[in-house]
């Protein structure tokens, strides 16, 4: 049954992949206002450190939408498989229609020296379609992520998206791809209210800064809310949802210039 379900996920995603070398959040974050720097979730799309907080394997995928525009939609799959000394991770994610499209190839490597750090690495390969004529242009990228743990209650991260400050290559030209550093904190609230605020930075660009909130109203139950800020205010809400090895999250966030963006997970975990 579990392979069964492994395999429909893997169908889905070949099907319809998608995402982007442009940083996108999951579906936690995007409901926590974009935190991603300090959210743990399954989901690979946060700061690439949390996959060291994994203890059994999962396959997940998560779609995002801008703008309800189908042409816009970003589709992400990730196969996670927890071992004694390392925790793996891999990535595939599509985005893209006939006169454009992006695609990577990630593989993350992890591990938690426990109880106060957490340390990642990611490799990558992606390639950028612009149109007949100019071909694929393509890169390798490498992403950093740090999680430390000085309380029970707080976390703090620090993450660099493409440290390796890697762009597209077409000889004899080429394409920037961001370099963005994130720092951030979460504090826990009587194990039912997480509080999170980061501070972001990618080279040429202004500062962003994202707040967020998630509440446990259940055990199966999640509520969240955030606001992200960069030239503008961007509000942010989102439900997760849990049960047994099942989990899927929804969250929506209004922007001013595209109007509503929404992204939903899903995940099954294959339980002890």
């Amino acid at each position: 049954m579990r392979w069964l379900i492994l395999f429909a996920f893997t169908g889905f995603y070949l099907t319809v992949c998608a995402m982007g070398y442009n940083y996108h959040e999951c579906p936690v974050s995007t409901a926590m206002g974009n935190t991603h720097t300090c959210i743990y979730s399954p989901y690979r799309g946060n700061n690439v450190s949390s996959l060291a907080l994994d203890s059994v394997p999962n396959v997940q995928v998560f779609y995002q939408n801008k703008a309800t525009l189908p042409s816009l939609g970003l589709y992400d799959l990730g196969l996670v498989y927890p071992s004694k000394h390392i925790n793996i991770a891999i990535k595939g994610n599509y985005h893209g229609f006939e006169a454009y499209s992006e695609f990577s190839v990630q593989c993350h490597f992890a591990k938690f020296f426990k109880p106060y750090i957490a340390l990642a690495l990611q490799v990558g390969y992606q390639g950028l379609y612009q149109s007949p004529k100019d071909g694929y242009w393509h890169t390798g990228s490498v992403d950093i992520g740090l999680m430390a743990f000085p309380t029970k209650q707080l976390r703090v991260g620090f993450s660099v998206l493409n440290v390796s400050f890697s762009p597209f290559v077409k000889s004899p030209q080429k394409i920037a791809i961001p370099t963005v550093f994130s720092v951030g904190a979460a504090y826990v609230i009587a194990r039912k209210i997480v509080l999170t605020a980061e501070v972001q930075k990618a080279i040429d660009q202004p500062f962003a800064y994202a707040i967020g909130m998630d509440y446990q109203v259940v055990k199966a139950w999640n509520i969240r809310a955030g606001l992200y800020i960069c030239s503008e205010l961007t509000p942010c809400l989102g439900i997760g949802f849990k049960w047994d090895s099942f989990r899927c999250d929804v969250a929506f966030q209004y922007h001013l210039a595209t109007g509503l963006n929404s992204c939903i997970g899903l995940v099954y975990t294959w339980n002890d």
